[in-house]
């Protein structure tokens, strides 16, 4: 069984994530922390790409942290997008004869709340690889676990700058645009076609937030002000 294939299947149903997004699928949970599981593979604990290999026929294993609740609960359907590629794929055979299966947890987009998640999965569903997590503060925390555990992490739902280092990470496999570009798409936008003289910078005071207002300040634009908010922040009087 060939990584490079799985990780491919992997990758595509992140990108079948994001569209999900913008549709009215919805994913049931069953409260903070719930799991559920998407295809037609069995339960059980799965393949491991730490594990000395996948037996013949088992199931592979992934895994997924997102915010189904808080303040980034919209991006709840992704979800919904894994499983359902991950599905398709069990109906055509699944991957060389294996199927896949996907446990996806709620982690009401807080950073310590994903990483407790995240052990969860590697240490007792001994996922395969972690597919289309969201957040870029969360992704950075799972990483953690992750790395040292030598388990990939499959189309994150991030473009921060720290997935975009100048060499390649090892076990990371990124297919979102990165943050830096779409700040440096904003300046030259607000700049050469809008042609403002004075620019505020509104972002989140994050790994999320920092990347975009870093790609637009490599422009050499200089923001007005620039104002950082909270994940939780509501209150902006």
């Amino acid at each position: 069984m060939s990584k490079k294939t799985i990780c491919a299947a992997a990758a595509a149903a992140s990108l079948v994530a994001l569209s999900a997004c913008s549709s009215a699928s919805t994913h049931s949970s069953t409260g903070s922390g719930a799991s559920s599981s998407g295809g037609t593979a069995a339960s059980g604990g799965g393949a491991s790409s730490s594990g000395g290999g996948i037996a013949a026929g088992a199931p592979i294993s992934f895994g997924e942290t997102l915010p189904e609740t808080g303040p980034a609960a919209l991006y709840a359907p992704m979800a919904a997008g894994v499983s359902a590629y991950f599905q398709y794929v069990n109906a055509q055979g699944g991957v060389n004869g294996h199927q896949l299966k996907i446990t996806s947890l709620d982690d009401q987009y807080q950073p310590p709340v994903s990483v407790q998640l995240t052990r969860q999965l590697v240490d007792q569903d001994h996922i395969f690889a972690e597919v289309a997590s969201n957040g870029s503060a969360a992704v950075k925390a799972d990483l953690t676990v992750l790395t040292p555990a030598n388990i990939p992490l499959i189309g994150p739902a991030t473009g921060a700058d720290f997935l975009y280092p100048n060499r390649p990470i090892k076990n990371v496999f990124s297919v979102w645009p990165a943050y830096h570009i779409d700040g440096q798409t904003l300046a030259n936008y607000a700049v050469k076609t809008l042609h403002l003289n004075k620019i505020g910078v509104f972002y989140q005071n994050d790994d999320f937030g920092k990347s975009l207002l870093n790609g637009f300040e490599s422009t050499g634009a200089k923001p007005a002000v620039s104002i950082p908010y909270t994940p939780t922040q509501s209150d902006f009087g």
